[in-house]
C-alpha cells in the first residue's frame, strides 16, 4: 500500500523547496562516490554486518554505520539493515556523543532514495527519536515531503516537533505547504505556527510573503497586510507585490498610486499579478483609463517594470544557501556533520518588535 502511495505520489512531484546544495545532496552525493571508489567489495562488507547484528552482544560502530548511509541502495534489504543500525546504535547510547550528529545524513540517504514515508517513520520511531536532535534533520525531511506533495505530513511533522526549537529551513517549507494546500483549515495551521515563532527569531522573508499570499488566497488582504508589515525590507519585489496585490483587493486604490509612484521614481519592479490584480479593482471602482493611475500603471509596464513571473513562481523558486551562511566548521558529510545551529533561544524577541531579517 505504501509503494502505491509514494507512486502515485511520484507522478505528481513538484520541485524541492531547497536546492541540493542547501541540503548538502551534494556532497553526499560526492560521499558516496568516493566511498564506492575506495571500498572493496560491498556486498561482502552488507553481509559482514548481517552477520553481526544476529548477535545481541555485539554493538553497531560509527564506522560501519557511517559505511552503510554512504552505500545504502533503494531495496528493501539495504533499507532494512540500516533500520536496524540505527535503532542499535540508539539503544546503545550512540546518539549521546556529541561530537557527532548523524541524524542530518540519515536524512540525506533518505532524500537521496527517494524514500519520504521511511524517513518519516524513523522521526516519528520511539526507537531513532534522539538521532535527529540537529534542527536541518527535520528540514531535510520536509524538504522531501514537500517535494511529494505530501503537504498533510509536512504539518504533522510541524506538530510533532513544535514544543522544540525549530527552524527557519522548517517553518518556511511548512508555509509553502499550507500555501499549496490553500484551505482555510490551512491558514489557520499557518496562524498557528505564525503564534508560535513570536517568541523565536523572526522567520525568513520568503516565508512572510507566502503567509502574506496564502491570506490573499484566502480572500484576508488586510491580514495579507498585516504580514507584509513584518519584513524589513517592503521594496523588495516580492513584498511589493503581495502589498500591491493585498491593496488592490481592498480597493485603496489612492494607496496604489503612491506606490506606483514610488517605484517609477526608484526602478522598482512587481511580479506579474499586479496587472490583473489592479485591473480588477480599476474595473470594481469604474475607474478611467485616462485618469494618473493609468498613466502610471502603463509607465511601469513600459519599462518593464512588471515581470512575467507570478508571486506564486516566485515563492516556490527553490532556495539556495550560500556556504557563506553556513557555521565555519561545515564539512562534507563523509566526515559526518558536526555543525551545531544557534537557536538563538538567548536571543528571542517579539515579532512585533522585530522586522524580517532575511
Amino acid at each position: 500500500m505504501q509503494k502505491l502511495y509514494i507512486f502515485l505520489r511520484q507522478s505528481h512531484r513538484c520541485r524541492s523547496l531547497y536546492t541540493e546544495s542547501a541540503l548538502d545532496l551534494t556532497d553526499y552525493k560526492n560521499s558516496r562516490k568516493k566511498m564506492e571508489e575506495s571500498s572493496g567489495d560491498l556486498q561482502v562488507f552488507r553481509q559482514a554486518v548481517r552477520i553481526a547484528l544476529k548477535r545481541e552482544s555485539n554493538s553497531v560502530t560509527l564506522a560501519d554505520l557511517r559505511k552503510i548511509l554512504h552505500i545504502v541502495e533503494k531495496n528493501e534489504e539495504d533499507l532494512t539493515l540500516l533500520k536496524t543500525m540505527m535503532e542499535k546504535w540508539h539503544a546503545q547510547g550512540g546518539h549521546n556523543e556529541e561530537d557527532y550528529s548523524l541524524g542530518p545524513i540519515i536524512m540525506r540517504a533518505f532524500h537521496y532514495l527517494n524514500e519520504p514515508l521511511i524517513a518519516l517513520d524513523t522521526l516519528t520511531n520511539p526507537q531513532c527519536k534522539n538521532l535527529y536532535d540537529q534542527p536541518k534533520s527535520s528540514a531535510i525531511l520536509v524538504d522531501l515531503l514537500y517535494e511529494h506533495q505530501m503537504y498533510k505530513e509536512v504539518r504533522d511533522v510541524y506538530d510533532f516537533l513544535r514544543h522544540k526549537p525549530v527552524s527557519k529551513l522548517v517553518t518556511s517549507v511548512v508555509v509553502l505547504a499550507c500555501y499549496k494546500e490553500n484551505s482555510p483549515d490551512s491558514l489557520q495551521f499557518a496562524l498557528k505556527m505564525w503564534k508560535d515563532v513570536q517568541g523565536n527569531r523572526a522567520p525568513l522573508r520568503r516565508t512572510i510573503v507566502t503567509l502574506a499570499a496564502l491570506a490573499l488566497n484566502q480572500n484576508e488582504p488586510q491580514m495579507a497586510l498585516q504580514f507584509i508589515d513584518h519584513c524589513r525590507n517592503v521594496a523588495t519585489i516580492s513584498a511589493r507585490t503581495a502589498k500591491v496585490m493585498a491593496l488592490c483587493d481592498l480597493n485603496r486604490i489612492d494607496h496604489v498610486l503612491l506606490d506606483f509612484r514610488y517605484a517609477l521614481k526608484h526602478n522598482s519592479h512587481y511580479l506579474g499579478d499586479v496587472v490583473w490584480k489592479f485591473h480588477d479593482a480599476a474595473k470594481r471602482m469604474n475607474i478611467d483609463s485616462k485618469t494618473d493611475i493609468f498613466r502610471l500603471f502603463n509607465s511601469l509596464r513600459t519599462r518593464r517594470s512588471i515581470q512575467t513571473q507570478t508571486l506564486e513562481e516566485y515563492i516556490s523558486t527553490p532556495i539556495d544557501v550560500p556556504k557563506k551562511e553556513l557555521p565555519s566548521d561545515h564539512q562534507e558529510t563523509s566526515q559526518l556533520d558536526r555543525r551545531k545551529f544557534d537557536y538563538g533561544q538567548n536571543d528571542w524577541h517579539d515579532l512585533s518588535n522585530r522586522k524580517c531579517n532575511q
